[in-house]
């Protein structure tokens, strides 16, 4: 009887063993592999959903960052020049990520008209693609010329932002 035990019955057990764990095994697999299944299914909405809020208005339209940042200053002049104000400089900042943003910045100069400068400010927030002004300096131009001349003229220093997604990959 030992003898059918260890010859016949003890390796028999252990080849069901092995079976078992590589049944286990795979079951794991095979679920690992429906998960990534259920998940290939989501992502083709959610790459539309990507697609559509990249076209969406509310983004800054171009290919690069010097594109987008040359449709802002395009954007910020018409905005100026629907204001009655004169842009008398407009340089790029360089973009600022936040979370799932990339924000492309441009620094504007010019010298305002009261009424107007704050018209342009609102215009500027107002409209789509939605622009942020994140940083506004006033100053007089008569005390950096020591002129009198140009006493009680100011210039104005405005940074403004539009957001684009930011790239994957």
């Amino acid at each position: 009887m030992a003898l059918i035990w260890f010859l016949g019955i003890l390796p028999l057990s252990a080849h069901f063993d092995r079976l078992r764990e590589e049944i286990e095994s795979e079951r794991t697999t095979l679920g690992r592999f429906a998960a990534v299944a259920a998940l290939q299914d989501r992502l083709a909405d959610a790459q539309r959903a990507g697609r559509a809020a990249s076209a969406s208005a509310a983004y800054l339209k171009g290919e690069g960052d010097q594109i987008k940042s040359a449709n802002l200053q395009t954007l910020l002049s018409t905005i100026a020049g629907e204001n009655g104000v004169r842009l008398s400089s407009t340089r790029a900042l360089n973009p600022i990520e936040r979370n799932e943003l990339r924000l492309i910045g441009v620094r504007v100069n010019s010298p305002p008209l009261s009424s107007n400068c704050a018209r342009s400010s609102y215009a500027v927030e107002a409209k789509q693609p939605f622009l942020f002004v994140d940083g506004l300096q006033v100053r007089t131009i008569s005390a950096m010329a020591h002129d009198p001349e140009h006493a009680g003229i100011l210039d104005v220093r405005v940074d403004v932002y539009g957001a684009a997604p930011r790239k994957r990959g």
